[in-house]
């Protein structure tokens, strides 16, 4: 050791003569071949005392380790034809259909004046169920004995509000498509006395599948529904595999027969939306409504969903009840574990004039 220092110290002296004035230059030069001399014994010392100091080994054991996810997460899309109603703790849903039907009720005159006749509209009152929607209980490490507190609550609990979110999705989901039909019930549409029928939509289920693909007439049909029901188009949702159908529409031009007629015009989309297609994978608008199509990799195939204007059902919830339980335990410690589960109030309801304000569509 003695003699590498020697050897330094003159190699020093040589550079600095060599290079007056740049000592400090020099000096980091020769750091680094130190650095390089530096016999293994010692750099082993470097390695032992920095792992002796917790958070030295924390630091280091941190800045080695990359989270890779290996996880496609599902999308949602069943709780945006929702509109949420918060309640407070005491508060329990009803809701009143009133129709345009009107009876007649007689009222008692008073200090002997006849009797009064009125018109009153038929009103039907309902309540709504109110539910718990429960994550499952999850069991969490605390510590690892090479880095200290693992920090897993944090990633626990969003994984838990991510379950209650699909939970909430899937039971709005499933009242869409219990309320889809090719034929409405009677008490969904209440129209005026002088409104032709033949301007009134059939169901809110529009089989459009001997198209065989997202075609053009798939949207005629659901532009058609949207002018008789009065409501404009507020999302179109398909399978995102099933995506690429529509920006096939970039080459959807008309053909020119040898004797000049134009084949399948009504197939064809203007120059313009070609153009929008093809620079930004979307179609924007259409005859005046605002289009708004996204995909979802949790829809089945050929399947699609409109959302109006309107909501097609309302989502009563509760959020001074939601509950958070934790079980920190000394059993849970002594396993070097602790649990964590959530529980909102929360309902989902569909009157049924609410149906006509969503479409499900099959266009294969």
């Amino acid at each position: 050791m003695a003699d590498i220092k020697g050897k330094k110290e003159q190699r020093m002296a040589m550079l600095d003569t060599l290079l007056p004035g740049n000592r400090e230059y020099v000096g980091r030069i020769m750091a680094e071949l130190d650095d390089a001399l530096r016999p293994d014994n010692e750099r082993r010392e470097i390695i032992k005392a920095t792992f002796n100091n917790h958070e030295k080994s924390v630091e280091m054991s941190e800045a080695r380790i990359r989270r890779i996810m290996n996880n496609i997460e599902a999308t949602t899309m069943g709780a945006s034809f929702f509109e949420m109603e918060v309640l407070g703790e005491s508060d329990f849903p009803i809701y009143v259909v009133e129709t345009e039907d009107k009876c007649l009720v007689l009222y008692i005159g008073e200090n002997g004046k006849p009797p009064k006749r009125q018109w009153v509209p038929s009103e039907t009152a309902y309540q709504v169920p109110l539910n718990w929607l429960s994550s499952d209980e999850i069991n969490y490490p605390l510590v690892s004995i090479y880095t200290g507190n693992l920090g897993a609550f944090e990633r626990v609990n969003k994984r838990i509000e991510r379950d209650l979110a699909y939970q909430r999705d899937v039971n709005c989901q499933a009242l869409l498509d219990a309320g889809a039909a090719a034929s409405f019930a009677t008490g969904v549409l209440s129209a005026h006395r002088l409104v032709d029928s033949d301007n009134l939509p059939t169901g809110n289920y529009l089989d459009q599948s001997a198209e065989g693909s997202l075609t053009i007439n798939v949207f005629y049909a659901i532009l058609e529904y949207a002018d008789k029901v009065g409501m404009a188009i507020k999302s179109i949702h398909i399978p995102s595999s099933q995506m690429g159908q529509m920006r096939k529409f970039v080459s959807l031009v008309a053909a020119v027969s040898s004797t000049g007629d134009v084949e399948k015009p009504s197939l064809t989309v203007p120059e313009s939306v070609r153009t929008e297609l093809w620079r930004t994978g979307k179609i924007t608008n259409m005859f005046g409504q605002e289009i708004d199509i996204v995909g979802h990799n949790t829809l089945a195939l050929n399947y699609g969903y409109v959302a109006m204007s309107e909501p097609a059902g309302y989502m009563p919830v509760k959020p001074s009840m939601d509950m958070t339980i934790l079980d920190d335990s000394k059993d849970k410690i002594k396993k070097n574990l602790n649990s964590l589960m959530a529980k909102k109030v929360e309902a989902y309801y569909m009157p049924a004039p609410n149906r006509k304000n969503f479409i499900k569509f099959r266009f294969a």
